[in-house]
């Protein structure tokens, strides 16, 4: 039985499945369909995807998350991030082709991708690499996260003042293009409904958080176009200024014709070549994804009790991502803001997604044709206050307070993403090759001091005494190929500083690491010192150090007598009997 809970995870459900957790999870699935549906068609746009397409990835890897993750309240589904990183990988492909996006071919390589981004994912949590997904800092997943919301937030203006927006290599000049033309082109009647869709759905988030703002919005915003007359379905183009039909007139450009009825279930357009070229993107999504879904799993699961398992999530949303795959879905993941809704709610068990994903199939088969005249400035509006929970620059001024190197790297990832924008994976490439850059160079250069000095006895070569002051030095860090030369450097640089000085006795607790470059460094330099005189000592090496030197054959070159547990041993040793100072 345990084999097959671990093949099938919602079997799990079985003993939490009863008539007041079933209720429960009811009313959590319709609470948390009522803001999925409009999010799902708004998050598609932002993916160059007609909306009906994030109907489809709201259905099944919905689904399909909740049965094979661990989670009873993670949200699969359409993000924004994940959006964003679907169109700003997929618009290189179009070769400057200003018709590219949103086309028949564009559709193909967004399935092609959700597969990708599936098999990535189940590599990752069959082969239990997890911590593969920890390879970018943190500071640098939100100088990217700051970045993305930006561009997601900004690439929304266009719909909410209806103007044009060009689409190009350059966002930046895109954007600035949009505001020099909104005083030419701007539409009053789109304007109106954009800008109190978002007052709306400020307010309503604010004083009235048990409302559905999304659907209000939605549903009065249809509701006004329509009956105004302010639509026509047959102009829908949301980068025509507002929308004009063929007479001239102006009208507010909407969603048009959805057609209703389920996804049909065909496997992606396979190309070997081109899921070679789509790795990258789908590595980042991957990196993306786990962190959106893995840090509203940690803020929940302490509240709700229950104990999640990071591999089988990440197992979850792989098949989710695949199965959607075959069923037109573009790349999905779990949703921050819905997996909070879904546990605010009340939900129980993973059934309040089956029950979301139940509400989502009828919409497709018998509401679409209710969603014709939904302004595009509403689904803007949707985006840009659902990102704009995303922006945090206060992480990254604290991050440069706790660290600088880690400021600088997340600035430099923010900068970088919106300069490369829309190709933003350039930016979190860029910035996480920073990070490992700066990481390399602090580490080559470790903590080093002089914590005290014994004065040994010893021989004078006359028969008499003296006291000599050996310097004992601390190095925390590891002792690797990066940073040989600075202890190199170190050691031979205190000699000169204290001349009268027989050996260097190195406090090594602080050492975890020793490569083959460190060791061989070692030998060098302690052949060199001895030819001098001198010689080198260490004190409390950790054990995992002793097995690399006994392995290796240093301890037997140096002699046991140049290693002691402790600094007392050391004085034992060496009959010490005088101060110890600085």
């Amino acid at each position: 039985m345990n084999i097959a809970k671990k093949i099938f995870p919602f079997l799990n459900w079985g003993p939490l499945i009863n008539g007041p957790n079933l209720r429960a999870d009811l009313i959590a699935g319709i609470t948390v369909s009522l803001v999925l549906i409009p999010q799902s068609m708004a998050y598609a746009q932002l993916a160059g995807l007609p909306p009906i397409y994030g109907l489809y990835a709201a259905l099944l890897p919905g689904l399909v998350g909740a049965m094979w993750g661990s989670s009873f309240h993670l949200a699969t589904g359409p993000v924004a991030m994940t959006s964003l990183l679907t169109m700003a990988t997929l618009t290189p492909f179009g070769m400057g082709d200003p018709n590219f996006i949103g086309s028949d071919r564009y559709i193909e390589l967004a399935i092609l991708l959700a597969f990708m981004v599936g098999l990535v994912r189940l590599f990752i949590g069959l082969f239990k690499l997890t911590v593969m997904a920890n390879f970018l800092s943190q500071p640098v997943i939100r100088g990217f996260i700051n970045a993305g919301a930006l561009i997601i937030g900004s690439s929304q203006v266009s719909k909410i003042f209806g103007v044009q927006m060009h689409r190009s290599n350059f966002y930046l000049a895109d954007i600035w293009h949009v505001f020099t033309a909104i005083p030419k082109e701007l539409y009053v009647p789109t304007f109106g409904i954009g800008l109190s869709s978002l007052i709306m759905l400020w307010a309503l988030k604010k004083y009235l958080p048990k409302v559905p703002a999304a659907l209000v919005v939605v549903a009065l915003g249809s509701i006004v176009v329509k009956y105004m007359g302010w639509a026509d379905l047959h102009v829908v183009d949301p980068n025509l200024p507002a929308a004009a039909s063929d007479a001239g007139r102006r009208f507010v450009a909407v969603v048009g014709f959805i057609p209703p009825g389920l996804p049909k279930f065909a496997p992606p357009h396979f190309e070997l070549n081109m899921m070679i070229h789509m790795i990258p993107g789908a590595f980042v999504v991957m990196f993306i994804g786990f962190m959106e879904f893995n840090s509203v799993n940690k803020a929940i699961a302490p509240k709700s009790g229950q104990k999640i398992d990071v591999t089988q999530e990440m197992i979850g949303q792989g098949v989710s991502a695949l199965v959607g795959s075959f069923s037109q879905c573009y790349p999905t993941s779990g949703s921050f803001s819905r997996t909070a809704l879904n546990f605010a709610a009340g939900g129980k068990t993973g059934m309040s997604s089956v029950f979301a994903a139940v509400m989502v199939l009828l919409t497709l088969l018998f509401l679409t044709q209710f969603l014709g005249f939904l302004p595009q400035a509403v689904l803007a509006a949707i985006i840009i206050m659902a990102v704009a929970g995303l922006i945090d620059f206060k992480a990254m001024i604290h991050a440069t307070k706790v660290d600088k190197f880690d400021g600088i790297s997340s600035w430099i990832t923010f900068g970088a993403s919106l300069l490369f924008a829309p190709h933003i994976v350039n930016g979190i490439l860029i910035g996480g090759a920073v990070a490992l850059a700066l990481h390399l160079y602090k580490t080559m250069k470790p903590h080093v001091q002089i914590v005290s000095n014994l004065e040994i006895v010893c021989s004078d070569g006359h028969g008499g005494q003296r006291k000599v002051r050996n310097p004992v030095m601390s190095f925390d860090g590891q002792l690797y190929f990066a940073n040989v030369s600075y202890f190199e450097d170190t050691v031979n640089h205190i000699f000169e500083e204290n001349p009268q000085a027989e050996r260097v006795l190195v406090d090594g607790s602080g050492i975890n690491e020793i490569d083959a470059s460190g060791e061989a460094m070692l030998r060098e330099l302690v052949a060199g010192l001895r030819e001098r005189g001198k010689d080198l000592s260490f004190i409390g090496l950790k054990p995992q150090i002793i097995e690399v030197m006994k392995r290796s054959g240093f301890i037997h070159y140096m002699t046991e007598d140049n290693f002691f547990d402790s600094l007392a041993e050391a004085r034992e040793r060496y009959g010490i009997t005088a101060e110890e100072g600085k």
